[in-house]
């Protein structure tokens, strides 16, 4: 494989529609990074049919023909989505940086949110302008990227909209804006998740939205939330409800009813998402119950959780369950054992938090209007 300049674009020959290189390139990376990469070479893909792939100078690239229009490449602590003639490019976001001739890239961190929808217009244009110079450079046309780009801008009425129009257009522009299912990065997701009142987690590109809470949901959520806070202003820790997302991996986001750490100092303790916790609670929600009583199990076995309670108002019981092994390390191929399924009458224990006693009639008898 050589590069070659021909006219005033760079061309790189042995790009194939299905490059096996790209993907081991991929494959080697198994990280967060190369996730967040792999997401946005996914995007160029899809840009078209004609799109090819190859990896030049030790990266992914796309191209048009022989002609490259974007890469992706991955660093120590960010990537970079670049575009060979991003120069030319409009660009109304500022997100393009660099100060060659022609090349220009976005850096990526995924603790820092990007507009996703100015990238996403970014590649587009990218695409098309490469797609004008391999098959319309000749008709003296103006790049279509610059043409695509001026199109993406709404024109905007000078007179006033009423506001059930202006809500509609706006939410026309957002619909537009924001990917498919299935398509959603991690980035997308946090973005979306820090506007949003609904509850919303998200596994490898695709959102569920959680059922808006019952009475009885939250009133068995706090009596637990109260009796954990109460043992950990005697033992130390941290402990938060819902709504705060935990990671569970890259490409995997739950909303835990409860989240618990032993430890404040603990590093998955941040600000903006947890990045996994000691012991969660899930009050088992009636429109669909296995999410928390099998999805959610296997998640946060995954995530390396080690103690997980399921309370079920259903049957009124109370599942306390154990990660195999100390809770510590990777947790990939370990499952959960039940400690115990406690009843009304009974008390449950916490293996992880000794000496935590719950009576069960108490958290079940939480909803119920005092008398």
């Amino acid at each position: 494989m050589t590069a070659r300049g021909r006219a005033d674009r760079l061309r790189f020959t042995g790009a194939a529609p299905h490059d096996p290189a790209v993907e081991d390139w991929f494959a080697e990376r198994n990280d967060a990074l190369a996730s967040m990469a792999h997401a946005w070479f996914e995007r160029m893909r899809d840009c078209g049919g004609d799109v090819l792939e190859l990896v030049h100078d030790g990266c992914p690239v796309a191209c048009i023909g022989d002609v490259p229009f974007a890469y992706v490449d991955a660093f120590t602590r960010h990537v970079n989505v670049g575009f060979f003639n991003g120069a030319a490019l409009p660009d109304p976001a500022a997100l393009l940086e660099g100060q060659g001739v022609r090349m220009r890239h976005v850096k990526l961190r995924p603790a820092v949110d990007v507009d996703a929808h100015a990238l996403r217009t970014l590649i587009a244009a990218a695409y098309e302008d490469a797609r004008a110079f391999v098959h319309g450079a000749a008709s003296g046309r103006a790049p279509l990227g610059r043409r695509l780009g001026e199109r993406e801008r709404p024109a905007m009425s000078t007179e006033p909209l009423e506001a059930s129009a202006a809500d509609a257009r706006v939410g026309k522009l957002l619909c537009d804006a924001l990917p498919p299912q299935g398509a959603w990065s991690d980035g997308e997701y946090l973005w979306l998740t820090d506007r949003s009142r609904r509850l919303i987690e998200f596994t490898d590109g695709w959102l569920e939205e959680l059922p808006m809470p019952t009475s009885t949901h939250q009133a068995v959520l706090l009596f637990l939330y109260d009796v954990l806070r109460a043992y950990l202003e005697r033992h130390g820790g941290v402990v938060m409800v819902a709504p705060l997302r935990m990671r569970v991996r890259a490409g995997k986001f739950r909303e835990p009813d409860v989240l618990l750490l032993r430890d404040r100092q603990d590093p998955r303790f941040e600000d903006r998402y947890w990045l996994g916790a000691d012991l969660v609670v899930e009050v088992v929600s009636p429109d669909r119950p296995d999410r928390d009583l099998v999805e959610k199990r296997l998640d946060y076995a995954e995530a390396g959780v080690a103690e997980y309670w399921i309370a079920d108002p259903r049957d009124e019981t109370l599942k306390v369950l154990g990660l195999d092994g100390d809770g510590k390390g990777d947790a990939e191929g370990r499952t959960y054992q039940e400690a115990g399924v406690y009843r009304r009458g009974e008390v449950a224990r916490s293996p992880l938090l000794q000496g935590l006693r719950v009576d069960v009639a108490a958290v079940f008898d939480a909803p119920r209007p005092a008398r």
